[in-house]
């Protein structure tokens, strides 16, 4: 049972509560089974002046024995949940922004139509609770036990995943026959161009997507001004989702920095590489050679020749490999 001491302490505010926390570090709090949606609600503001009605403001439930707990439809803002049990606990259209669930135990919990924004949830227990309706935004799953999650209502033969991030676009994927046209129109149509935009390539980048658009593809324009890791898993996510790859390496070594981590692992996506001719090729390049999807690289005198001839330069190279491969 819940510690009815505590709970009064809790109903008074959370200054009065966080004030008696900092002088009990120590005692052990134990809320287990209680319904937070009797408490009554605490207005706050953000740094704008807005006015939330929420619940828990900035609450510390550090180490916190929240098992079992009932939560309803409460804005929960930078709380802290570190090191908590919340197995069991039912977070039903809760929203948890900024909030700090690392290292939490949420084992078995509902978290229909929850949303999580900006939340710390790295290395937390998730196994086994209801995910159905839930999002996640911005926030970190490192090292987050996901296993057995279940992604479907009640009403429904239950499935599960071991994704909370993926549950909600699979749920949608299975019931939604419009979606699943989409996923099949971005296979058979997303053409990625990489390149860089300096002022003479972004002519011929701009005119090869204006020209792909006539026929109907759907053109993705990378321009390689920096190199980070976030450039390549975003690089990598938008060529597995292409149909072919369109590689402009005129004075853009770093391109061909980036294609070591896609060639190897995408032989289904044909890479159609093109430079000026008055570039040279980098010495990088013997490296793709040895995969057939990395086509032949095309030279090309200007952007005019590149455009007008783009049939025969770009597009027939590559549906030739497709033929042949299929």
């Amino acid at each position: 049972m819940a510690n009815q001491n505590q709970i009064e302490i809790l109903k008074k505010g959370v200054d009065y509560w966080n004030n008696w926390r900092k002088h009990n570090p120590l005692e052990k709090i134990n809320l287990n089974g209680f319904d937070f949606t009797t408490i009554e609600k605490i207005f706050s503001y953000d740094s704008d002046g807005n006015k939330y009605e929420s619940q828990f403001w900035r609450f510390n439930f550090k180490n916190a024995n929240l098992s079992n707990s009932i939560f309803s439809h409460i804005y929960f803002l930078q709380t802290e949940f570190l090191h908590s049990n919340l197995e069991g606990v039912y977070f039903n259209d809760c929203t948890l922004k900024a909030c700090n669930l690392s290292n939490s135990n949420l084992r078995n919990s509902n978290l229909k139509g929850c949303k999580f924004v900006g939340s710390d949830l790295s290395y937390s227990d998730l196994s086994e609770s209801y995910v159905f309706g839930s999002t996640v935004w911005m926030s970190n799953l490192e090292n987050a036990i996901q296993n057995n999650l279940v992604i479907t209502p009640p009403n429904q033969s239950k499935i599960t995943l071991d994704n909370i991030e993926v549950a909600q676009f699979i749920y949608n994927l299975m019931g939604n026959q419009k979606l699943k046209e989409h996923i099949d129109t971005i296979n058979q149509k997303v053409v990625l161009i990489l390149g860089r935009f300096q002022e003479e390539q972004k002519m011929v980048l701009d005119s090869i997507r204006v020209k792909l658009r006539e026929k109907n593809f759907i053109p993705i324009v990378f321009d390689f001004e920096n190199s980070n890791r976030t450039v390549d898993e975003t690089v990598g996510l938008l060529a597995r989702m292409s149909r072919f790859i369109i590689a402009d390496l005129t004075n853009a070594k770093s391109i061909l920095q980036e294609l070591r981590g896609i060639v190897p692992e995408l032989p289904s996506v044909p890479i159609r590489p093109i430079i000026h001719h008055l570039d040279f090729e980098h010495g990088m390049i013997d490296f793709f050679k040895k995969f057939p999807w990395f086509l032949q690289i095309q030279k090309y005198q200007s952007k005019n020749q590149l455009i007008e001839n783009i049939d025969d330069l770009i597009l027939s190279p590559i549906e030739k490999y497709f033929q042949e491969n299929k």
